[in-house]
């Protein structure tokens, strides 16, 4: 038994079950039950009411007095345990009510005392004693399973509403009575849903949402029946991990207004709808909150970062309850083949897919039903694509996506324009390229690039931290081999970095010493979302913020301020962190009680306006926001694909306007 307690109950129950199986099968009752275990099994229990539960208390070593204790105690955790008991631990005490014995098990049952084991027939059986039976029949009444049933229902209108906004009622239904086994009528689930400020609307939608405004209800449905995605349902385990995020983001939305008087917990509740009501981008979220509070800009910026930060887990209304992820995950695999034909050119491949995928196919092109006229329609697109494709980079990628493993949250646009095609192989999911399009890959060969050399590494190191703010050691790694031909080893490279005094954490290079991890959280969540290459860089690629830093100098020494260093680096971060406006920075001169005339401010804010447009941007991977544009422009992109600004919109709602 001392060697079962040091492996640990994980991945040994039938070990665990078996150890409490005794050789006689004991008399009914609790205290000749306890009587019949092994010293050692009788001791695991007693010690674990001792350690877990702390019900026994004292040095305890007479067997009897052992006995006794948790002959008494037994009874008193099994009422509590009532409380919080699942379908697998009622299965087997019904068991046991109907059949006096089962075959089933349960660890923490026979860990708790309330199940005891006993070998028939080479058979391991086991018993509840008729004191806990009776106990069970009392307190786990038909009433008692009622009022479990009622809080399920309560908290999965709170979870499932807050996620969709509007749910359907049939599919709600179902949910509770083939997931969750909610025994209630039809009529009672719908009164909890009135108690708990839930709406029914045409009797055929629950929602958290007033129905008088029936415009907007109308609008919601139209939009949330348009969607391609299922309702998300929720395990119990995210069931629980999205219950502490509500939580979570209601405090930090609380902190966010907290000194605001005219903020209370019931706007805050509105906020966080119009959060959650559809999958735009953080500034069009922004604009939605704005529009209906007027929040001045210092709070502004922190509901952008609360918004930015926890982007991609919330579930949003139009996207039925799923997750920026899960809808791209959803959306690339319709377009799924379940097996890969013979031939891999474009008209096998597209014959290979779902009648609801070609479909989709047909209206991204704006084509009718003519396959050769979208096979036309499709190649002209990759090679323009490949014409216009804004590095090297992207070819290669294009190049290495050939029948290889593949991660489906990424090139969604891909699979959609039928430039890519996906298949399941064993399981996995691959990527295929047509084979006409590795043609037009394979006869596409690398520009020249015009690289800058400096003699010292120590240059290159410092550019690309400062232009990129986080970077993995082994991309920076890659960086220097790939484009500067300059092999070094990690070690050497940590070296380096520490001597320039940029810190390494978690197996990154950061450009600043006192990030929080916070913001170390939001840059590489960022980075993610607009999945950049990163930018070659050379000794030009600071020259546009070394010019700023030395006229921004010049103008505060000719102003006479203070602290003019720590000034710039205001300057500096919020232009690295893409997030810098004429508002805000006044707003954080007045938190930093930094005194500048209205004038002199103008004048200095004009300097900034002049070169932060083309400085490098942290989350853009070290390109500045105005050669971000460029490539948008460059990229020919459909109608109906997804934004590559990282929006999640599609390109006609967005940058394709």
């Amino acid at each position: 038994m001392e060697e079962l307690e040091k492996l640990g109950l994980d991945g040994f129950e039938d070990l665990f079950n078996i150890a409490f199986v005794n050789d006689k099968e004991p008399v009914y009752t609790l205290f000749e039950c306890l009587n019949s275990l092994e010293d050692d099994i009788l001791d695991f229990i007693f010690n674990y009411y001792k350690d877990i539960h702390k019900a026994v208390k004292g040095n305890i070593k007479s067997k009897k007095t052992k006995i006794e204790l948790l002959n008494q105690k037994i009874p008193e955790m099994f009422t509590e345990f009532l409380n919080f008991i699942n379908s697998n631990d009622e299965e087997v005490i019904n068991d046991c009510i109907k059949n006096k014995t089962t075959n089933k098990s349960n660890s923490s049952l026979l860990s708790n005392g309330f199940l005891f084991g006993f070998l028939n027939d080479e058979e391991n059986i086991y018993i509840v004693p008729k004191e806990l039976l009776e106990i069970y029949k009392k307190n786990y009444t038909l009433e008692y399973k009622k009022d479990k049933d009622i809080t399920k229902v309560k908290e999965c209108f709170f979870v499932y509403g807050i996620m969709n906004g509007v749910i359907e009622k049939d599919f709600f239904i179902n949910l509770l009575k083939e997931k969750y086994q909610i025994k209630l009528t039809i009529k009672e689930i719908e009164n909890i849903i009135k108690e708990n400020k839930g709406n029914i609307y045409k009797n055929k939608y629950y929602t958290i949402l007033d129905i008088s405004d029936k415009e907007n209800m109308d609008s919601l449905i139209d939009i949330k029946n348009d969607s391609s995605v299922p309702y998300k349902i929720l395990d119990e385990e995210e069931m629980v991990y999205y219950l502490y995020l509500l939580q979570k983001w209601f405090k930090d939305l609380d902190k966010i207004f907290k000194n605001k008087k005219d903020i209370d917990y019931d706007k805050l509740d509105v906020l966080f709808k119009i959060v959650s009501a559809y999958s735009d981008d953080s500034f069009d979220i922004l604009d939605d909150c704005n529009a209906e509070f007027d929040f001045d800009s210092k709070i502004s910026s922190k509901l952008f970062e609360f918004i930015e930060e926890n982007l991609n887990e919330f579930r949003f209304w139009d996207l039925n309850g799923n997750t920026l992820k899960e809808f791209d995950m959803h959306e690339s695999l319709l377009y799924l083949i379940k097996k890969l034909p013979k031939k891999h050119d474009l008209k096998s491949l597209l014959n290979s897919l779902s009648r609801e995928a070609l479909e989709r196919i047909y209206e991204t092109y704006d084509i009718e039903e003519d396959i050769n006229e979208l096979i036309k329609a499709i190649k002209d697109d990759f090679q323009d694509t490949v014409d216009f494709s804004v590095s090297n980079e992207t070819l290669e990628t294009l190049r290495s996506y050939h029948e290889s493993n593949f991660t489906v949250d990424t090139e969604t646009y891909l699979i959609a324009n039928a430039n890519l095609f996906i298949y399941e192989d064993n399981n996995d999911i691959k990527v295929i390229i047509p084979s006409e399009f590795l043609e037009i890959l394979d006869d596409t060969l690398p520009e020249e690039k015009e690289i800058h050399y400096v003699d010292d590494i120590d240059d290159y190191v410092y550019e690309y931290i400062t232009a990129n703010g986080i970077i993995e050691r082994e991309k920076l790694q890659e960086l220097l081999f790939k484009h500067h031909e300059i092999k070094v080893n990690l070690d050497e490279l940590d070296k380096i970095v520490k001597k320039e005094k940029f810190l390494i954490k978690d197996n990154l290079y950061i450009v600043l010493n006192d990030f929080s991890k916070e913001e170390i959280d939001v840059i590489k969540q960022l980075k993610d979302t607009f999945g950049l290459d990163y930018k070659v860089c050379d000794y030009n690629v600071a020259l546009p913020e070394n010019n700023m830093m030395e006229e921004l100098g010049d103008f505060l020494d000719s102003i006479d301020i203070k602290n003019s260093q720590y000034i710039i680096s205001i300057i500096i971060s919020g232009i690295k962190f893409g997030i810098i406006t004429e508002e805000g920075l006044k707003e954080q001169f007045k938190s930093s009680d930094i005194k500048i005339s209205s004038k002199d401010f103008k004048e200095m804010y004009s300097i900034i306006k002049k070169y932060k447009n083309d400085i490098s941007i942290w989350i853009y991977n070290g390109y500045s926001i105005n050669e971000f544009s460029e490539r948008i422009k460059k990229v020919k992109i459909g109608r109906n694909e997804k934004c590559p600004c990282g929006s999640n919109k599609k390109y006609k709602y967005c940058c394709g306007k």
